[in-house]
């Protein structure tokens, strides 16, 4: 019948989730992730514009749940 051969799609991967495969470069990018939110929380204490703090806040928040999904990612590799 017409259409039953078709060939099998690949899944698609995000970068990041083919470099978590190795685990020298998870290790790499969970150091950096953690010097990074630690740079962004001592500019939160030290008090910056409420523009900035916003901007801030919300890079504050992606590293940190950049964190958790590389806690994570150890237990599914």
């Amino acid at each position: 019948m017409l259409g039953q051969n078709k060939p099998a799609r690949e899944i698609f991967k995000f970068d990041l989730e083919k470099e978590l495969k190795d685990p020298k470069k998870r290790a790499e990018i969970h150091e950096k992730c953690e010097k990074r939110i630690q740079e962004l929380r001592g500019l939160v204490r030290q008090g910056t514009n409420p523009s900035e703090f916003d901007d801030i806040g919300h890079l504050l928040h992606g590293y940190v749940a950049l964190e958790k999904l590389l806690k994570q990612s150890t237990r599914w590799s």
